[in-house]
């Protein structure tokens, strides 16, 4: 016989070899030994948890010639016993149900019940996938599963329960299998390498068991699949590389700059992993699930001895950052490596949805000075220059993300730079008013049109707004404004930027100017000399029609 792989060679054959499923295996025992053996049953669970394999030894112990009845101990030697463990038996027949799922299938087997068994105790049919059946086969199915000859058993197997009629399932007893654990895993692998007397380390072996994910048949096909590697005595690290996983190290350092709020240091590290051809949804993850042990160890340092996931020296490591981070940010990143996770699947762009995301979590959005430029040689922000605070708190945090708050405040400083530049009309009118409550009507009406100008460089809409409302007087520093009447975009757009505004007259006149808008009167009439924009509301161009109808907003 060739080369067996450790799935199939290590496969149980009796139920004391099953790992995990402890209450299942239990009440397979008592029904076996009690004597109240149903006549169908139903296992579901993930893939490669062992239902087939525990459909497999049920068989045999309900068949195993070597007894007189039903045993929990079949000898794994007569007839029946082998011819099931070689998939050969006339009386135990395998059926898979993705690609035998029509009716002219199961009119097929319903013939067949009728035969009684060639050599065994019962005719035992075990359908897998059931789910995949298609309705008309179920409901030719159901009258036969409900009352089956009493020589035959049916045992059935999914991966996805919720797609089996409730009218089988209700006629089946049911088990649900779980993932298994870490450590039943490892421990099944340990058993392998010591028949197979292979010297591993620990470490190796709890390393495969977690990148498994509670699959013991994966577990087991990664372990053949790192065998030659393992002979070769290469370390840990290469292993893990071998298998698209990370060593602990590496995702130690990159969550202790994580918790640092370390941004240049995370981008840096995501560069690097991406240089180095690096699956980045897997290292997504292994991160995921170290950061999982950091939590565990936060709220419960029993419960994450317990787990003994990681070496003696890791845990350590773990304990001492877990000590350091705040239990709410840790929640927010780990809830923000989901959302990437999500993200990056739905796109196929995995590199910028990290660091666009990791930035959002890393930042604290209640400090405006935490949205300036970041020093390429410092693991902290450096404050820029920021927009003026806004008394009425108009400026709402929603509009700074989306509308570019970085790219204003850019403006804004270019438009400083050029106050060197400025004519001589609007040096003369910030002299003239270089003390508060002096400033007069026709100055400020002087300098909108400039206001207008400037405006156009930072935001667009503002400035479209801003040159429809009617400038109606000044009160000592403040200039009234009305917006245009029935214009709601306008009026928002004006409210909502006010700050701004306030910030061009208040550097161009070179003195403290607020802005105060009144509701628009469609009968009152303008001071003297009141500004009013060259486009009436009737007279919009299309674009700003289609804007101010939609409420929406110029990006450019």
């Amino acid at each position: 016989m060739g080369y067996l792989v450790f799935a199939r060679k290590y496969r149980p054959q009796v139920f004391d070899e099953v790992a995990g499923h402890k209450d299942i295996v239990y009440g397979l025992k008592e029904a076996i030994k009690t004597g109240k053996i149903h006549h169908a049953y139903l296992f579901a669970g993930p893939r490669g948890v062992g239902k087939t394999t525990l459909a497999r030894i049920l068989a045999k112990s309900l068949n195993c010639q070597n007894s007189d009845r039903p045993t929990i101990t079949p000898c794994d030697n007569c007839l029946s016993c082998k011819s099931i463990r070689e998939g050969n038996s006339l009386d135990v027949m395998e059926i898979d149900g993705a690609s035998n799922r029509g009716i002219d299938e199961i009119r097929s087997l319903k013939e067949n019940v009728k035969l009684a068994p060639s050599y065994s105790r019962y005719k035992i049919y075990i359908i897998d996938e059931v789910h995949m059946l298609t309705k008309e086969a179920f409901n030719a199915l159901l009258k036969t599963l409900e009352e089956p000859p009493g020589h035959v058993k049916f045992i059935f197997a999914t991966t996805e329960p919720q797609k089996v009629p409730v009218t089988i399932i209700s006629r089946c007893s049911r088990f649900d299998f779980k993932l298994l654990s870490r450590q039943e895993i490892s421990g099944k692998l340990e058993f392998i390498a010591s028949q197979e007397k292979i010297k591993v380390g620990k470490d190796i072996l709890n390393a495969i068991a977690g990148f498994a994910g509670g699959s013991l048949r994966d577990a087991e096909s990664i372990f053949d699949q790192v065998l030659p590697f393992i002979e070769e005595g290469r370390d840990i690290g290469s292993i893990l590389e071998s298998l698209g996983c990370f060593e602990e190290g590496v995702l130690l350092k990159f969550s202790q700059k994580l918790l640092a709020k370390d941004i240049p240091g995370v981008i840096a590290e995501i560069g690097s992993l991406s240089r180095q051809g690096k699956d980045l949804e897997n290292f997504l993850k292994s991160l995921l699930e170290f950061l999982r042990q950091v939590l565990v160890c936060k709220v419960s340092a029993q419960a994450f001895q317990e787990e003994e996931v990681f070496s003696p020296e890791m845990r350590r490591q773990i304990s001492a950052l877990a000590r350091k981070a705040p239990l709410g940010f840790l929640l927010k990143l780990m809830d923000s490596l989901i959302e990437i996770y999500r993200l990056g699947r739905s796109i196929d762009a995995l590199r910028p949805v990290m660091e666009v995301k990791l930035l959002e979590a890393l930042i604290d959005k209640s400090q405006p000075q935490d949205y300036g430029r970041i020093s390429e040689n410092s693991s902290s922000l450096t404050k820029t220059k920021t927009l003026p605070k806004n008394p009425a708190g108009l400026v709402k945090e929603e509009s700074k993300n989306k509308f570019g708050l970085n790219r204003i405040k850019k403006t804004i400083t270019s438009l400083d730079s050029e106050k060197k530049t400025v004519g001589q009309d609007d040096a003369g009118a910030a002299s003239a008013n270089s003390r508060p409550g002096q400033v007069s009507f026709e100055q400020v009406s002087g300098i909108i049109p400039r206001v207008v100008k400037n405006l156009e460089k930072i935001k667009m809409p503002l400035s479209l707004a801003f040159k429809e409302a009617s400038f109606l007087r000044m009160e000592e520093n403040t200039a009234v404004f009305s917006p245009p009447a029935g214009h709601t975009f306008y009026q928002e757009t004006l409210e909502r930027y006010k700050s701004i505004i306030e910030e061009e007259l208040s550097r161009l006149l070179g003195c403290k100017i607020r802005v105060r808008y009144i509701e628009p009167e469609s009968k009152s009439k303008p001071s003297a000399g009141a500004h009013k924009g060259k486009t009436s509301g009737k007279g919009l161009n299309p674009v700003d029609k289609i804007v101010d109808a939609f409420g929406g907003e110029v990006m450019f």
